[in-house]
């Protein structure tokens, strides 16, 4: 049977091994007292985070409602497909980043 073979499993576990065999070999404590490892700046400050939530929500909100009174003041035959686009796209990227900074904002990390 294959899947109840020793080899599977003796391979699956060598990864393990190995990587636990690198953790142990490089000293993280060394690392940080030699100041070879440098601390990762966000490019945003977390106090901004609300703050950005807010303007790219408002900003994809607006763009959503030009979308639809666009949709609806136009016939079908007046309207055109690469504005369309362009707008719903503008739209869902304000949307989506406004989210992801509300929810950084309130300490949900992804």
């Amino acid at each position: 049977s294959f899947f109840f073979s020793s080899r599977r499993r003796h391979t699956r576990c060598s990864g393990v091994s190995w990587a636990r065999r690198c953790v142990q070999e490089t000293d993280l404590k060394e690392l940080i007292k030699s100041n070879k490892v440098v601390p990762y700046q966000a490019p945003v400050a977390s106090e901004e985070f609300e703050s950005w939530a807010l303007i790219l929500l408002f900003i994809g909100f607006c763009l959503m409602m030009w979308f639809f009174i666009y949709q609806i003041t136009y016939r079908k035959v007046e309207r055109y497909l690469i504005k369309e686009l362009t707008i719903g796209l503008l739209s869902a990227l304000f949307l989506g980043s406004g989210t992801f900074f509300f929810l950084l904002s309130v300490g949900l990390y992804m």
